[in-house]
């Protein structure tokens, strides 16, 4: 497969901030690399609290920007809000290159009725066309909130956002 997504439907009005060290994975990839911005954490934001879907932020696994320095060979663990440049408001008007600080403090500014719908692991670097982001991956651990994704009934969706 050159897509996986597992997708976590957030309870209503969870805004940004209720998600500091809030987004976690484990992951092991035996010989590949985090290039062409997959794998990420992928959150669904509504910028104004009507319920609808507004656009992504986007946080790239690694430990340096955009999908850089992913540990091949061994587990790593992933706090995805640390304090590096891992995260692409772009959808949003924000920056390209922002910590969890800088992206919590955009969203609740610019957007002070947002609400954070999903949030989703999305590992799709292989369609990206780079060869190197090619091949297996295992995830384990992944929070989202409050919960670890743990079987099916927490992870499905189809609606691609």
């Amino acid at each position: 497969a050159t897509r996986g997504v597992a997708r976590r439907e957030l309870p209503p009005g969870i805004k940004i901030e209720a998600l500091d060290h809030q987004l976690n994975l484990k992951y092991y990839f035996p010989q590949r690399t985090c290039q062409n911005g997959g794998p990420r954490i992928d959150l669904a934001i509504d910028r104004d609290g009507d319920g609808n879907f507004d656009g992504n932020a986007f946080g790239y696994v690694g430990h340096a920007p955009f999908g850089a320095g992913c540990i091949t060979g061994e587990w790593d663990i992933m706090d995805m809000t640390d304090n590096i440049g891992r995260w692409d408001l772009s959808q949003l008007g924000g920056g390209m290159t922002m910590t969890w600080d800088q992206a919590e403090a955009f969203v609740m500014t610019t957007y002070p009725n947002h609400r954070v719908l999903a949030g989703s692991l999305t590992d799709d670097g292989c369609a990206g066309g780079g060869a190197a982001a090619c091949g297996q991956a295992y995830y384990d651990l992944v929070t989202v909130e409050n919960r670890t994704l743990e079987n099916d009934q927490d992870t499905v969706d189809d609606r691609g956002r």
